[in-house]
């Protein structure tokens, strides 16, 4: 991976997960489509995570091999003692990579204008911080989900209770029509769950950010932002 030095060059941080690394792969091409260059640097799930995540490897490794310009390795990280939950193990993953992108993006061969954060990377926040270039989320879904999940700090810091408790009663978020509680991501209704935690406190962060990419829809069951 050798990006030219007379153009402006992006990093973009998948999560791990396959799926995560092709809506990366996809905004990589509509960057170079727009003239600028960019580097994908791919986190590599350390052995001891489920299986779900080290799997996915060697489709990283044909991606690579597909696109050997634009394409970064990062290391796996030392993570001896996995939790059981899978989605906590993808967070402790990419928090123990940000030490690999840290020293990536300080001494790779050219300088980074900005880094674009998949919406499961906040840790790489610090890494940012760090070499004091700006930073960006990619959300891949809708500008309504985004704006309803946007308000989830405000919500339960002022409501009690959580959404799985709510049925159908209908949540109000600004810039969206009305929400089914039920119909929320899985992720958010148990508020007691650890994971639903993290990833409240996830959704407070993003204002520290200089700004969101938002794969937008004209139409889909949230509705439309506003």
């Amino acid at each position: 991976m050798e990006p030219s030095t007379n153009k402006t060059t992006v990093v973009l941080l998948p999560c791990i997960g396959l799926t995560r690394l092709i809506h990366m792969v996809e905004l990589a091409k509509f960057f170079l489509r727009s003239g600028l260059d960019v580097v994908v640097a791919v986190p590599t799930p350390p052995s001891s995570a489920a299986d779900c995540f080290t799997r996915t490897i060697s489709d990283a490794d044909r991606f690579a091999a597909a696109h050997p310009d634009i394409f970064h390795r990062l290391p796996p990280p030392d993570y001896r003692k996995p939790k059981p939950d899978t989605t906590m193990q993808m967070f402790d993953t990419m928090r123990l990579s940000v030490t690999s992108l840290v020293d990536f993006l300080l001494y790779g061969r050219t300088s980074f204008a900005a880094l674009v954060l998949d919406l499961f990377c906040f840790d790489a926040l610090y890494a940012a911080s760090m070499i004091g270039i700006p930073v960006y989320f990619y959300y891949n879904s809708s500008a309504g989900e985004l704006a309803a999940l946007l308000h989830l700090p405000h919500y339960f810091a002022t409501k009690r209770g959580s959404l799985k408790d709510r049925g159908r009663a209908l949540l109000r978020f600004p810039g969206v029509p009305p929400i089914p509680a039920s119909d929320m991501p899985p992720i958010v209704l148990n508020r007691m769950n650890r994971t639903c935690q993290t990833r409240i406190g996830h959704y407070r962060r993003i204002p520290e950010t200089q700004g969101i990419l938002i794969n937008t829809t004209p139409t889909n069951r949230w509705g439309r932002g506003r």
